[in-house]
């Protein structure tokens, strides 16, 4: 079969698809941005919308920048839409995409990310992305911070389980350097949800020094305008990346290791020891209430003896 007898027999088949499986774009438009979405979603749009005149305010005042330019955001609604828009193959758990060169950023719809705080937290992750590269432009910032920063300004809280996983890279040693994270994209979802945390907490460690530098975020976006990332890391700390990431993760030992015991096999044994312990105290009660018990009934028992022989006394 030649390739232009293909072409038209692809071309048939999309001819004869049913409606239900075809996708027309449309969009809405809020200042400089454009949300591309499905006609038949027009729901998700409208909270994207709403979303995004909620966060690009903040966004706006956290980066003292305003966009000049078009930006679109792509909200397809299949992941295979998703997959042939952006330029290479991405793992299953990435739920969205900033493409700098296009000005774009695309979201992929998953189980569960509809109106919902997900997908809040995805789209103000991206515009992060966004807005970081629009006022650093191609200085080289490394990848822990840059999603470090998009985790803080989304909102992102450490919440048990999150503390549970910190806690288990510490014991097991499976700790991610910070400047391997650079190769996120190759990570498995477990191994990035580790990276994303720990990009986070290194944020806020971060974040602390600046403050006690008497600075702000604006001040360190200065600085590394001036001079790179590395000398305003080295600027804000007093130390170098080896030396903040070691002193980083003594933080964190000292901060999240005792979530160890939040483990389910943890759980289960301290259940167990508590259930022991319970049982020998309730055991060792109620042989000492039999103990009384024996105690009082020989009493009753001696009781009417002494009170005959005072009676025979008379």
């Amino acid at each position: 079969m030649s390739h232009r007898i293909q072409i038209i027999l692809w071309m048939v088949f999309a001819l004869l698809l049913p409606v239900s499986l075809r996708t027309e774009m449309v969009e809405i438009r809020h200042e400089n941005f454009v949300i591309m979405y499905d006609a038949n979603d027009e729901r998700s749009a409208k909270f994207l919308w709403k979303t995004l005149q909620k966060v690009n305010p903040s966004l706006q005042e956290f980066f003292h920048l305003k966009l000049q330019q078009r930006i679109v955001i792509y909200w397809p609604a299949r992941q295979m839409d998703f997959q042939n828009i952006i330029p290479t193959h991405l793992p299953d758990w990435v739920q969205g995409l900033y493409l700098p060169q296009q000005k774009k950023i695309v979201l992929r719809r998953t189980v569960g990310m509809n109106q919902s705080d997900d997908l809040s937290q995805v789209l103000t992750h991206e515009l992060s992305h966004l807005y970081l590269h629009q006022l650093l432009g191609d200085i080289p910032i490394p990848t822990w911070f840059n999603e470090g920063l998009a985790e803080y300004l989304s909102g992102k809280k450490i919440n048990i389980s999150e503390g549970v996983i910190l806690a288990n890279a510490i014991f097991s040693g499976r700790w991610i350097e910070l400047e391997v994270i650079d190769s996120l994209y190759s990570f498995s979802h477990p191994h990035a949800q580790l990276a994303y945390i720990e990009s986070y907490t290194a944020v806020r460690f971060l974040e602390k020094y600046i403050q006690i530098k008497g600075l702000n975020w604006t001040n360190f976006f200065d600085i590394i305008r001036a001079f790179g990332f590395e000398k305003a890391l080295t600027e804000v700390s007093g130390m170098d990346g080896i030396d903040f990431e070691i002193k980083w993760y003594r933080d964190l030992k000292e901060k999240y290791q005792w979530f160890i015991i939040f483990n389910w096999e943890n759980i289960i044994w301290i259940t167990l020891v508590l259930i022991l312990i319970g049982a020998m105290y309730a055991v060792r009660y109620r042989n000492r209430k039999i103990l009384l018990e024996w105690d009082k009934e020989e009493m009753m028992e001696e009781e009417p003896q002494n009170v005959y022989h005072l009676s025979d006394k008379n």
